[in-house]
């Protein structure tokens, strides 16, 4: 389950998981490698979305995706949106 406070780990190291790694970061628990890869994932699959790149069918799957797998929270998902705007990603 995505959190907020996951988010903003993820925000922190700019999605850069070698950077996250280094740091031993995944052995601490607060995001593990499979939830940085989808997190990563989704990051990109919303800025298809967001770029008007994706048809109305992904577009849809993706919501879905997002909202299955972000805290039933809706500031997450906004948190989500704001982080999947940034240059970095």
């Amino acid at each position: 389950m995505i959190t907020l406070q996951k988010l903003k780990e993820f925000e922190q190291y700019e999605g850069r998981d070698d950077l996250y790694q280094l740091e031993d970061k995944f052995d601490e628990g607060i995001i593990s490698s499979s939830e940085w890869t989808l997190i990563t994932d989704l990051m990109g699959e919303v800025r298809l979305i967001l770029n008007n790149l994706a048809s109305e069918e992904y577009s849809k799957r993706i919501i879905e995706k997002l909202n299955r797998s972000c805290d039933g929270n809706g500031v997450v998902i906004e948190y989500f949106i704001k982080i999947a705007n940034q240059n970095w990603i």
